[in-house]
């Protein structure tokens, strides 16, 4: 399985589909490396000795020491990590969204609009009945699966 080439076609459709700011957040995120935490093994010295010109030391084994050390993605790290971003960016989005409406039905509100601050963006209206979270949460459930089907590959 091609990663690299996997990862390119879902950011090209995620781009497509006006979510490039989850592109470039996880190209900052892989171009910045993950963190890993690596203990090495230190020396310590037991007896130093220095006769004239040259000096003499026993080392023993010291206490261990812990460093953060930065390392690279590998390309399926870096395809999981691209299509965990466009669940939470799409699929939970769409359900919190689903959940509101939900919530303010409750209360006789069946429709929120929020206008946005520039003119040249629409508004977004929430309505109770428009959102169809069964069909939401099964492709959130095939989205699941993909990512768990790489992760074994």
């Amino acid at each position: 399985m091609d990663y690299q080439e996997l990862f390119t076609g879902v950011e090209a459709f995620l781009s497509e589909k006006g979510y490039n700011w989850v592109c470039q957040q996880v190209r900052e995120e892989l171009t910045t490396g993950k963190l890993t935490q690596e203990s090495i093994s230190t020396l310590a010295e037991t007896n130093y000795q220095q006769t004239s010109f040259i000096e003499r030391a026993d080392f023993k084994r010291g206490q261990p020491a812990e460093f953060v050390r930065r390392a690279e993605y590998s390309d399926k790290e870096a395809l999981v990590l691209l299509l965990e971003a466009a669940r939470r960016a799409v699929f939970e989005s769409i359900i919190m969204e689903s959940e509101i409406a939900a919530y303010l039905a409750k209360d006789g509100i069946l429709a929120l609009r929020f206008e946005p601050e520039e003119d040249s963006e629409a508004a977004l209206v929430l309505k109770a009945d428009s959102l169809e979270i069964s069909s939401i949460n099964g492709l959130m459930n095939e989205l699941d699966g993909m990512i768990s089907q790489v992760r074994r590959s």
